[in-house]
């Protein structure tokens, strides 16, 4: 074999060890979960409208279905990608962030909502119900 042939395969070689780093890399950050939860959040399931919004400058946090506020309360951190939210009442629930989002429970509705990041930004938007078509 020449030596040519040597260099083009230990080339191909090292391309292809790249590209299989590259790749177990990808697939590490897909697998891990959201580091902070600071951001907006929307439910993924159509008609209902499940938006969360957690701000960490004051740590609070609003949760509202439709154009109603379901809780509206404080948060704090618990652990790694785990939160507890305490609302005006005193109840506690706990949060855990995946990878692209969390799992909600609400109870008013008894249902389990499925929560995927949209924003970095808290952002909430009030309509007002008599001028709502």
């Amino acid at each position: 074999m020449s030596e040519k042939n040597k260099l083009i395969i230990s080339k191909v070689i090292i391309v292809f060890l790249v590209l299989i780093y590259l790749i177990s890399v990808y697939q590490l950050h897909k697998a891990e979960p959201i580091k902070h939860i600071h951001g907006t959040y929307q439910s993924v399931d159509a008609p209902e409208v499940y938006t969360f919004t957690f701000s960490s400058y004051d740590g609070t946090y609003l949760i509202n279905y439709v154009y109603e506020t379901l809780e509206e309360g404080t948060f704090e951190k618990y652990g790694y990608n785990t939160y507890i939210c305490k609302d005006k009442s005193g109840k506690k629930s706990l949060l855990t962030l995946l990878h692209d989002g969390f799992f909600y429970y609400d109870c008013k509705n008894d249902r389990i909502v499925k929560a995927i990041k949209k924003s970095d930004v808290p952002t909430v938007i009030f309509i007002d119900e008599n001028t709502r078509r």
